[in-house]
């Protein structure tokens, strides 16, 4: 047995045994997509504020930025995982010492906890400072090594990393109070700027989730959890805005590159839980990420020639999505996942009729929105909870009365054979 495992069980209570039944059934964790499939590892080893100290850690501007360190690991476990190459085993075994040296991280709460320290302020927040994004996408890391490494020495740092998270803001934790009163995971803990940004909620849960899939003792965690999920599903209304999806709850914005993330984290959370909600809002993100104008230049991305949703074209009487399938598809190709058509503002009294044989590849879904000026329904937001879900031969009953409306047609592209024959609008 692990002499820091069998100090960690004395001082906490837990037993060897319990550890030792936990984790001879290890739980699966599913691929990490919102990194693989968003940041390749050049992100960094081409970024001219990075640097590689000799043990091979990830410096940012010289000194040690947690979230750098996580992420690059999880890029570099996965590369390591899909080809094999030992050079990307040496890089993530490299960042596993960050989280082991003490010299490094914070020991707090009577050594119960670890932060993973942010040294610099960051606009309202004083150094140091922990981020619930940050402790939760290194709980991932830490989990997916230990599962491939056996290295029992990092469990009860994957337990000090979640009790910091998962503590109030408080009491020096990453757990607030959204406005609604609902337990939020915060990425900025305590910051007034940017209170709630929702991508760094995302990492955090899905990290929580994964602890508690290991730990499924700790009442505490699930139960966190539990309300952070919860909170989600009874807060993503907040997040759309007339001029677009929101990065916080103080109307910023988001960037189209961080909505891009934004959906892959969701279709990892669709993932993970299963639930409907989440699958019908990476297909409105997926949509919104098309339409938005690129306001940045990313010169490294696996995204810049990706799209998650292209518009349906009209051709020979039917309507198909405008992207050329290769008869073979290259290894690397990415097709978009999803196809979509946007109505015009549609005066009030009609009623939207999809009663054509069209053979859909998936899950075809409705949106709406509505307005009682016609001119500000391009301002009026799409919300996931304004939806139908679509089989054959549909009927619609959005009729509303003396408001002018919108649809927003989506469903999932499986291949060149996906069709829609008609889209009505009727009396």
């Amino acid at each position: 047995m692990n002499k820091r495992l069998l100090l960690f069980c004395l001082f906490t209570g837990f037993t060897v045994s319990f550890l030792q039944t936990v984790f001879a059934q290890q739980p699966e964790l599913d691929r990490y997509i919102s990194l693989t499939n968003y940041l390749p590892a050049q992100r960094w080893e081409s970024s001219e504020n990075i640097s590689f100290g000799s043990s091979g850690i990830v410096l940012t501007n010289n000194d040690y930025n947690p979230l750098n360190i996580t992420q690059y690991a999880i890029v570099c476990y996965y590369n390591y995982i899909d080809t094999g190459e030992k050079s990307w085993q040496q890089k993530f075994l490299a960042q596993v010492h960050y989280f082991k040296d003490s010299s490094k991280v914070h020991l707090l709460h009577n050594d119960l906890s670890i932060g993973l320290p942010y040294k610099t302020d960051y606009k309202d927040i004083k150094a140091p400072w922990y981020s619930g994004m940050t402790q939760g996408t290194a709980i991932s890391f830490l989990l997916r090594y230990y599962k491939w490494s056996n290295d029992s020495s990092v469990l009860p740092i994957v337990q000090k990393i979640a009790h910091l998270m998962i503590l109030p803001v408080e009491k020096g934790g990453c757990i607030s109070k959204t406005p609604e009163n609902m337990s939020w995971i915060e990425e900025y803990p305590n910051s007034k700027i940017s209170p709630q940004v929702l991508n760094g909620f995302l990492n955090g849960w899905i990290g929580l989730h994964e602890y508690c899939l290991f730990f499924p003792e700790d009442t505490l965690a699930r139960r966190i959890r539990n309300e952070c999920l919860y909170a989600l599903r009874n807060s993503l209304d907040k997040y759309e805005f007339e001029f677009g999806p929101l990065y916080n709850r103080l109307n910023v914005i988001a960037r189209k590159n961080y909505l891009r993330y934004q959906t892959l984290e969701m279709e990892q959370i669709y993932r993970l839980t299963g639930e409907e909600l989440f699958r019908k809002q990476m297909m409105l993100w997926s949509y919104l990420v098309d339409i938005m104008p690129d306001t940045e230049k990313v010169e490294i991305n696996l995204l810049n020639d990706f799209r998650f949703s292209v518009p349906l074209i009209s051709k020979e009487n039917e309507m198909i999505p405008d992207y050329v399938f290769q008869s073979s598809p290259a290894e690397n190709e990415k097709p978009p996942y999803y196809t979509y058509y946007r109505s015009a503002v549609i005066p009030s009294g009609k009623t939207l009729s999809l009663s054509s044989t069209h053979r859909f590849a998936g899950n075809p879904v409705v949106f709406y929105r509505s307005n009682s000026d016609s001119t500000r329904i391009d301002r009026t937001p799409w919300k996931v909870n304004n939806n139908y879900s679509l089989t054959n031969n549909t009927l619609l009953p959005i009729k509303p009365e003396n408001l002018y409306f919108q649809f927003l047609f989506i469903y999932e592209i499986k291949g060149p054979e996906t069709v829609v024959s008609a889209i009505k609008i009727g009396d």
